[in-house]
């Protein structure tokens, strides 16, 4: 049976691409895995596989002395180092520069034989590198450019965009080996769809996952809200949300404004989305990342049966625009929304049902039989 490691250093909970990976890796498990990780530091559930084993180490936090924080990244490292020479896999899959020191320690001084796969859930300019708390990730990112590309046989980005900007940074790269892998929820989710009628009154919008003043329009559509005296409630599910975040919207004290900082499990999201007929994605786009992001959110809102309301400097969502169909999926300039027509983007008469059917039983199948092969 052939042994295969996967890495990813960062929290899984924080990443729900990668569990839908665990769960469909090990229903159709032809492999011995095992999964090396760190844990959550803010209360989530702890994602547990009952085929796949995941080994986890503490994560460094930003209020934590530096010598702590040194000492977790360095346990990480010698932890997994040494669980990789001891397991002796045949493939290594890693997911973002943060999880490569390891894989390059091992492969370049230890065993050279192992097949490498790389994802990236973002982009990352090469100015993100440079940073405040990017030092490390910059050397790891220099450890994959100058060795670890030239070793993998696949490296995947999450849309066509972002592997265009991927090359143009990393000209070395082969492009035979880059792929488009995006992130889409479970098609058990299409069972819960919701076809409220958005004439109803008070009408439902909801925000999920992380949510700032700094770079979202959170502070404007809040404002929006508070116009409509009373005929749209907003709901935000966001369990990372900084503190002058939470305090503007506490200080709004707006009934038809709530926040729910203990954000939502991710099995738990489609019976919670059920409830609402407007999902909202609210990112400036002030990096190329997001302006060529499709997010989660996206399919996920699409996936439940809610039209989604985005911003016009989205464009990696714009390819999914639409309003001659439902769920709409309609750009909205957040700086003017007291031009924006309501009416005309709820408007649902003679549009027919056809729901977007993005799932990641469509996509994970080409990445499992790279691992396989």
């Amino acid at each position: 049976m052939k042994k295969i490691a996967i890495i990813h250093w960062l929290p899984l909970e924080y990443y729900p691409p990668v569990t839908n990976l665990l769960d469909y890796l090990s229903k159709n498990s032809k492999a011995r895995y095992v999964v090396f990780s760190s844990d959550n530091p803010k209360g989530r559930k702890s994602y547990c596989n009952d085929v796949i084993p995941i080994v986890r180490y503490p994560f460094p936090i930003s209020q934590e002395n530096i010598i702590f924080r040194l000492w977790k990244y360095l346990l990480f490292n010698i932890g997994v180092l040494f669980r990789l020479i001891i397991f002796k896999p045949e493939k290594i899959l890693y997911f973002e520069p943060h999880s490569a020191g390891v894989v390059y320690w091992y492969r370049k001084f230890f065993n050279a034989k192992p097949a490498l796969l790389i994802h990236y859930h973002e982009y990352y300019e090469p100015t993100q590198f440079e940073r405040r708390g990017m030092r490390l990730v910059k050397r790891y990112h220099q450890y994959e450019r100058k060795f670890l590309y030239g070793k993998a046989s696949w490296i995947s980005q999450t849309n066509e965009k972002r592997v265009e900007l991927f090359l143009k940074d990393c000209p070395e790269v082969d492009t035979k080996v880059v792929k488009v892998m995006p992130n889409y929820p479970p098609k058990s989710w299409q069972m819960i769809v919701n076809m409220q009628p958005t004439k109803t009154k008070p009408l439902k919008c909801v925000y999920l996952g992380s949510v700032a003043l700094k770079d979202s329009y959170i502070k404007e559509f809040c404002e929006w809200i508070i116009n409509q005296r009373g005929q749209i409630n907003f709901d935000i599910y966001s369990y990372n949300i900084p503190e002058d975040t939470v305090e503007f919207l506490l200080t709004l004290k707006e009934e038809s404004i709530q926040l729910f900082d203990s954000g939502v499990p991710y099995q738990e999201i489609p019976d919670v989305l059920s409830k609402y007929q407007i999902g909202l994605i609210l990112h400036k786009g002030d990096t190329l990342n997001y302006v060529y992001n499709a997010p989660n959110k996206l399919f996920e809102y699409l996936a439940c049966g809610l039209d989604v309301w985005f911003p016009k400097t989205m464009e990696g969502i714009s390819p999914y625009e639409r309003n001659d169909a439902l769920p709409k999926v309609i750009s909205v300039d957040f700086t003017k929304m007291n031009k924006f027509d309501i009416d005309k983007a709820v408007e649902r008469n003679g549009l027919p049902w056809n729901l977007c059917k993005f799932c990641y039983e469509d996509v994970l199948p080409e990445l499992q039989k790279a691992l396989l092969s």
